[in-house]
């Protein structure tokens, strides 16, 4: 019963633009999302800033969200990067981790590019995320270093 709760959650997934009234919300799972990989309160609070969906950029680039038993679960957000473009932000409530969502979005950002004719979606990875995005065919191309002193470097992916 439980797994077929979950399968039937994601089959009642759904993609869509988001909306202006949303951006508090996308916040809030890309604080909670971020703080979910290990680190400390004090790291969080210094992305702050890049980790907040300010409204504006719901208008200035392309943000989609996914929605499951009518909340949004997750979100990703992409813009233009000369003759490609850069997935910015990828996130999944914690909650709703581990049900196939954030594959749902990449792909939908990956048809996104595509139906755009665009050369490449550039990704800087977190490190714990680089299998992710390799299973679903993104290709390590370079690393950068990490923001975090004594950290790893994190990998680049772009497809």
């Amino acid at each position: 019963p439980q797994l077929r709760r979950a399968a039937h959650s994601a089959m009642a997934a759904c993609c869509g633009r988001a909306r202006g009234h949303e951006a508090m919300r996308l916040s809030e799972i890309a604080h909670a999302a971020k703080a979910a990989l290990g680190y400390s309160a004090e790291l969080i609070a210094g992305w702050r800033e890049e980790l907040t969906i300010e409204p504006e950029l719901l208008q200035r680039h392309t943000v989609w969200v996914l929605e499951c038993d009518a909340a949004v679960q997750g979100f990703f957000a992409i813009h233009g990067a000369g003759r490609g473009a850069e997935l910015s932000h990828l996130w999944v409530d914690p909650a709703a981790q581990r049900r196939g969502f954030g594959s749902m979005l990449l792909r939908k950002a990956l048809q996104l590019a595509a139906l755009s004719r665009l050369a490449f979606l550039q990704v800087d990875a977190e490190p714990s995320a680089e299998t992710f995005y390799q299973g679903l065919g993104l290709e390590k191309v370079g690393e950068i270093e990490a923001p975090i002193p004594g950290q790893p470097e994190i990998g680049r992916a772009h497809v």
